[in-house]
């Protein structure tokens, strides 16, 4: 029930439905009303295209962890979340929105920074709930020669709190993976470090997929030019924001 409850939160929680409601009140509440509703679009649209704000807003918020990983990890930990699914009608793996966190931990696994991979991440569909991504990554990477001893999955988490406790199981069985990496999107690391440590795993941080720009020059077209792009950035950060509060009401972190 909670992973049904928190897609349809994170749908009343896009910025993009914010603009579309207060337009719909411009266009068919009652006049004295339309006034406040069409300014309110306007203010909501320029807030949450304004890539300055944006980019402040997201430079207090990821989590790099290391920007360089100097020793060497027995195992990195990589969260699923929109990597990869398997495509029947193409017949193969293909790759969704934040894929960076898997080549990430290829990288690091071939250059010999981590010795094993463990994959975390069931399904994230509605209707499809057979459909997991860890085993379709798992597909990938023996097709690219990794070797089969050398991944571990978790295919049934469905949240990050899941990705913690159901790879805490896992690890649990393991006892020769003591030093541990996690890699997941800077955007999802303060949330997703603060429930492994709630279940009391140690590891070091690696953050991928990093939004905010740390070079960002304020010109004018970066603090008066709309970007539609700047939409779906606010609505993961926004995401972001609320899960944590939820988790730490549930006590989950």
């Amino acid at each position: 029930m909670f992973f049904y409850l928190s897609k349809i939160l994170g749908y009343m929680l896009n910025p993009t439905a914010w603009v579309f409601m207060a337009l719909l009140g411009a266009l068919f509440l009652p006049k004295k009303f339309r006034r406040y509703f069409l300014i309110a679009a306007v203010v909501l649209f320029y807030f949450f295209s304004n890539n300055a704000l944006l980019n402040i807003a997201l430079s207090g918020w990821e989590k790099d962890g290391l920007t360089k990983v100097e020793g060497t990890y027995d195992v990195g930990i990589i969260l699923g979340g929109w990597i990869a699914e398997e495509d029947p009608r193409l017949d193969r793996v293909v790759f969704k929105r934040v894929p960076d966190r898997l080549f990430q931990g290829y990288r690091l696994y071939k250059s010999g920074k981590v010795k094993k991979l463990l994959i975390s991440g069931g399904s994230g569909h509605y209707l499809y709930p057979e459909k997991s991504e860890a085993r379709a990554i798992k597909k990938y990477l023996l097709e690219i020669g990794v070797p089969e001893k050398d991944i571990l999955i978790d295919p049934d988490s469905r949240n990050t709190h899941q990705n913690a406790t159901y790879s805490k199981a896992i690890l649990q069985k393991h006892d020769s993976l003591q030093s541990k990496l996690l890699i997941t999107s800077a955007i999802h690391m303060r949330r997703a470090a603060a429930c492994f440590q709630n279940e009391g795993v140690q590891f070091d941080m690696f953050g991928t997929d990093q939004i905010a720009k740390q070079d960002h020059v304020y010109n004018l077209e970066v603090l008066f030019v709309p970007d539609v792009n700047s939409f779906y950035y606010w609505h993961l950060l926004i995401h972001e924001w609320i899960g944590y509060v939820v988790y730490d009401v549930r006590g989950y972190i």
